[in-house]
């Protein structure tokens, strides 16, 4: 059989603890769970303390029934260290606003050849591994996920997650290091993550960075909640519920801004390969047993079941039982690490994006953030907390697209 894939999982959300909890369950597989929430590391600890304790992940049946997968990590710490080292996979599944904390406490550890994976890791991941790592960074190999694979719902801290929905394909991203990885890095993803998701990686990681899932919700909520009455409702509201004709051509104009991006790489740099980023009407293709009707754009916005029944993100007045919009979270999130690194890049590429602006617009209002003003991105204290090129004084297209540039003094 080989010696084992050693594994660190960082982080102690959902996320996390599903994929702790999957990993372990494999054949060859050592799993450490580093959380620098000593808190939860320290719960966590206490929920598996006893011999015969396990983690259970619960899959949906297609008759209502769930069917477990049992595992459990070897090790859970609040502290990095050898194991880091040891590790042939390193995967980040936390927020993204915790990837540089989890970097820098493991730089020192982390050793050449080693796989960084982010479950998603969200537009921009290989700019803050290649950064915050400098040289090691270039050494490693670093794999992207444009979303995560399950929407699930942690039932017991550390030892219960239920899956709701397995998504059934997600696009990835390899960027190789200049030492290659003892094993290939997706071939043990897909075996973690099992067969019902399938891992379609990409020719270069901008398919990522620039993939439909990022601005799709967010063109979603605007849809639905720009111009909001702000009036309590009686029920949740299904993300994909009543989308209009203008929130389809809204979407479809993000995805004409993103495919001039790609031309506009294909003509700066032909030598980059990006010959497989799909539009947003492509990439809904490769989903065609999720959607009901696909004869237009806006049809297949209205039977999409990609994530099941997936709601927009409400909260409860438990007293009255209304429902209003829980935003914040959500949109700074996809903006930080998502509109934003895409309109940075844009911005490099010298690209206009009038529709993105427009919604990076309303996101920053609903977010309580400021990263772009009077149509340029900002590069003060502002963009610190996102993965957008500015950021890391990115300026050129050779250093969002990690192009090495010729010597001046070489002779062709």
């Amino acid at each position: 059989m080989g010696s084992p894939v050693k594994i660190t999982v960082c982080g102690s959300n959902p996320t996390s603890q599903l994929i702790a909890g999957l990993a372990s369950s494999r054949p060859n597989m050592e799993v450490t769970v580093f959380a620098t929430e000593s808190k939860a590391a320290e719960n966590w600890k206490t929920t598996l303390k006893a011999k015969d304790a396990t983690m259970v992940v619960n899959f949906p049946r297609k008759d209502g029934s769930m069917y477990p997968e049992k595992g459990r990590p070897g090790t859970i710490t609040d502290k990095a260290g050898d194991f880091v080292t040891e590790s042939d996979v390193i995967i980040l599944s936390s927020s993204p606003n915790n990837f540089q904390d989890y970097l820098k406490a493991m730089k020192k550890y982390i050793k050449k050849r080693t796989v960084i994976i982010g479950v998603p890791g969200r537009s921009g991941f290989e700019y803050q591994c290649r950064t915050c790592l400098e040289e090691l960074g270039e050494q490693c190999t670093i794999v992207n996920l444009e979303m995560c694979p399950w929407i699930c719902e942690q039932v017991k801290f550390g030892s219960q997650i239920d899956v709701k929905v397995t998504v059934a394909s997600i696009v990835t991203s390899t960027l190789f290091g200049t030492s290659p990885p003892k094993r290939g890095p997706l071939s043990i993803l897909q075996l973690i993550i099992g067969g019902d998701c399938a891992l379609q990686n990409s020719l270069n990681f901008m398919s990522v960075l620039l993939s439909p899932f990022v601005y799709l919700e967010c063109c979603l909520l605007f849809g639905r909640w720009s111009e909001w009455d702000e009036k309590p409702l009686e029920s949740e509201v299904g993300l994909f519920e009543d989308v209009s004709e203008k929130t389809a051509e809204m979407i479809s104009n993000c995805s004409k801004e993103c495919s001039k991006i790609v031309q506009a790489i294909k003509t700066s740099k032909p030598e980059v390969k990006i010959n497989d980023y799909k539009g947003i009407e492509d990439w809904f293709a490769g989903f065609k047993d999720c959607i009901g009707d696909s004869s237009s754009l806006l049809t297949t916005l209205k039977t999409c079941k990609i994530w099941g029944d997936i709601k927009h993100p409400m909260k409860k007045d438990r007293r009255k039982s209304e429902y209003t919009p829980d935003l914040e979270e959500r949109i700074s999130e996809y903006l930080s690490y998502g509109l934003i690194v895409i309109r940075g890049v844009a911005e490099i590429l010298q690209q206009e994006t009038p529709v993105i602006d427009k919604l990076i617009t309303w996101c920053q209002t609903k977010s309580k953030k400021s990263y772009m003003k009077d149509g340029k991105v900002l590069t003060d204290k502002n963009i610190q907390n996102t993965s957008c090129p500015q950021k890391y004084k990115f300026s050129t297209p050779n250093e969002i697209l990690f192009v090495k540039a010729l010597p001046t003094d070489i002779e062709l």
